[in-house]
């Protein structure tokens, strides 16, 4: 049957740059377009009462900068969800239904209050229905912040009443206190306290030289053959089977994606040996998802849209810099290694878990830590640089020292209080420092005869290469500053393989390298790039304090960050807006959802007028996720009950939401936690906590 075309002479709100980000996401067919359009065009001509019976009715456009996308669902290839994007304060619609209301005030020229579903939740909440984009508090990626800006009345600057304070004020009086850090009412708080734990146990078990989540890493895009290192040259080049060919192009990214748990990485993937063993996924499941490192210094972001699906043999820690591009000229090398050099003085804490002090100092302890390049955890084994490291970063010493760090702590000095001499909120201070706290160890003890021998089990990096004696006795614990440490100690093995030689001829023997000079490799490349950061990284010291310089030594100008994505100096992870330019962060709310959850654990929860049936509320729980290109990994989720009415849906949607819920989502971004495409749910909003 032919439709009679109504012409749409409507206004529009519609805003181009609300567009979809997650993968997968792709404008929709003719066909599913045209029919979305006949379903408002019926809807229109009914409630004007000038539907004729028997004809068929169709909208000749959808408003303008309105778009209509689609995507498979990744758990049902046969289902497709369908999404009107557009709407000016960043929320796709997810029906016919849900968009019709707003179509609708858009007919009678904006007239009233719009009563579709995201227009009405801005207007509960307080502000007007002008369709002006929501300016949200900061994101905070990664971990919660290192240390919260204070602001009248001891809460942060997200309004969030600040534990430390508290505690400080306290320290005051009482001249000696203990306490175990815990915010219940942040949400970045409650979501890290649960992926640290996992986080801890996965690293546990996992080998220290697979690339972590947050790292900066070398790689390359595939090549025709495979990267080795030349023997006459050592320089690292392309070895199709015969002879070299040339360098390979390195680029330097971050790791925001890793390879799902039914592919685990083994030593072989080094090599490439295991791509002659079908995998039993694609790259894009089994591989590691890296993207290009934008200049932390400028506003360009751009290079964080390119990004690669890569095997591990493709990557290289970034500590391996001076040998990756030996031969390779300075003015050849791709923008994004010097952008990564220029962020290897960049710190950033994570999983505060206890607060001590002793007036009037105190301290923050942490169970782990991003520095330059790496992601470090409690437990891990840490190069220490040699006691007399050189400044040029060249003939250096071996490293002979390693720390298995039991805590990070940032102490604050010589507290102050307020100018009302009463409350304390830690802002005032004479000085700030990064410490790691644990038991040292040595392949070159003072006196072999007295020194004390320390073992290792198998799975331990440090097991081959030894032997490891304890610096002093076996139980003595040492602080060494953030600044004289160098990074992981990775296996022996992986280095063996990343450091393979070919020879072209079968006469010739590749030189192994030896454990001594696989535990020192990457001194003289670290070196290199923190000096590199010092003279170019700039620091953006606001009024918040952001990018500090907290550092003792002659080599300042280290980039303290809030959280990782700061700094990095990020924008976005896997096309979702992060930090300061993220417009979807609502603290506020967030409160007032753990505030529900606290009173139904307790059960003081009352029931309000009108309030819709729900189900028994989840206080925090975490689901893993499976799907093409990992949409969904891992996250935490929170249900809660909703004040607000549930629009009428599609009937699949219907099936598929109980009445009155709102599925809450809480995506994390630390070692293993699920940085897939942010999935664009139906009726249910996500909250990301970066």
């Amino acid at each position: 049957m032919p439709y009679s075309v109504l012409k749409w002479d409507g206004e529009s709100d519609g805003d181009a740059t609300h567009v979809p980000t997650a993968e997968g996401m792709t404008v929709a067919d003719a066909d599913a377009e045209r029919m979305f359009r006949h379903k408002l065009g019926q809807q229109l001509m009914k409630d004007s009462g000038n539907l004729a019976i028997g004809k068929e009715y169709i909208l000749d456009r959808l408003p303008e900068n309105y778009t209509f996308v689609e995507r498979v669902r990744p758990n049902n290839p046969k289902h497709t969800d369908r999404y009107m994007y557009g709407h000016p304060k960043h929320m796709p619609f997810n029906s016919v239904n849900d968009f019709y209301p707003h179509l609708k005030w858009l007919s009678r020229s904006r007239q009233g209050d719009c009563e579709c579903r995201i227009c009405a939740s801005t207007t509960k909440s307080g502000s007007k229905s002008t369709g002006a984009p929501k300016k949200t508090a900061s994101m905070k990626a990664l971990t919660m912040r290192t240390r919260p800006v204070m602001t009248k009345g001891l809460v942060d600057d997200e309004g969030l009443p600040d534990t430390i304070p508290k505690f400080l004020t306290l320290l005051k009086k009482e001249g000696t206190l203990e306490r175990a850090f815990e915010e219940r009412y942040s949400m970045d708080w409650r979501v890290e306290s649960i992926v640290s734990k996992e986080t801890l146990q996965r690293i546990s078990t996992q080998a220290a030289f697979i690339p972590r989540v947050g790292e900066l890493v070398l790689w390359y895009r595939n090549v025709e053959g495979e990267v080795r290192m030349e023997p006459s040259s050592n320089e690292f080049k392309i070895w199709n089977g015969r002879a070299y060919t040339g360098h390979p192009t390195w680029l330097a990214g971050v790791v925001t994606q890793t390879p799902v748990e039914e592919e685990p990485v083994h030593y072989e993937d080094i090599a490439g040996e295991s791509l002659k063993k079908k995998k039993k996924h694609g790259v894009n499941m089994s591989g590691f998802r890296i993207e290009c490192y934008p200049d932390p210094n400028g506003k360009d972001k751009s290079f964080s849209k390119q990004y690669n699906y890569v095997p591990m043999h493709n990557i290289r820690p970034m500590a391996f810099l001076l040998d990756i591009t030996r031969g390779m000229p300075v003015e050849a090398w791709h923008p994004t290694i010097n952008h990564a050099m220029t962020a290897m003085t960049s710190l950033s804490c994570i999983d505060r878990y206890l607060l001590r002090g002793i007036w009037p100092n105190y301290e923050i302890h942490h169970r782990g830590l991003f520095f330059g390049a790496e992601n470090l955890w409690i437990g891990d084994a840490v190069r220490l640089l040699p006691r007399k490291q050189p400044l040029s970063g060249y003939q250096s010493p071996t490293i002979t020292e390693v720390l298995i760090p039991q805590t990070f702590i940032v102490r604050t000095i010589d507290l102050r209080p307020e100018p009302d001499n009463h409350s304390v909120t830690g802002n005032r201070a004479s000085h700030i420092e990064l410490v790691l706290r644990g038991q040292v160890y040595t392949t070159q003890p003072p006196s072999i005869s007295t020194s004390i021998r320390a073992s290792f089990p198998p799975s331990s990096p440090m097991h081959t290469y030894g032997p490891w004696y304890h610096l002093s006795g076996a139980h003595s614990v040492f602080e060494i500053q953030y600044q004289h440490t160098l990074g992981r100690v990775f296996e022996y093995r992986a280095v063996q393989q990343w450091y393979l030689q070919q020879t072209p001829s079968q006469n010739q023997s590749p030189r192994t390298i030896t454990p001594s000079e696989a535990l020192s490799i990457g001194l003289d490349s670290i070196l290199e790039a923190r000096n590199h950061a010092v003279r170019n990284r700039k620091q953006d010291i606001s009024s918040n304090g952001r990018g500090t310089n907290h550092s003792n030594d002659k080599v300042d100008s280290y980039f303290w960050g809030d959280h990782r994505a700061e700094a990095l100096g990020l924008a976005t992870v896997n096309g979702i807006d992060v930090g300061a330019h993220d417009r979807d962060r609502e603290p506020r709310k967030w409160r007032q959802v753990l505030a529900v959850l606290d009173q139904k654990a307790n059960g003081k929860a009352k029931p309000g007028p009108g309030r819709p049936r729900t189900t028994a509320a989840v206080a925090v729980a975490v689901e893993e996720g499976k799907g093409k290109g990992r949409e969904k990994e891992q996250e935490v989720v929170v249900l809660v009950d909703s004040d607000d009415d549930e629009q009428e849906g599609e009937e699949e949607e219907e099936e598929e939401e109980e009445e009155g819920e709102v599925n809450t989502t809480i995506k994390g971004w630390i070692q293993g936690v699920g940085l897939g495409d942010d999935e664009e749910g139906r009726s249910h909003k996500r909250i990301r906590v970066q």
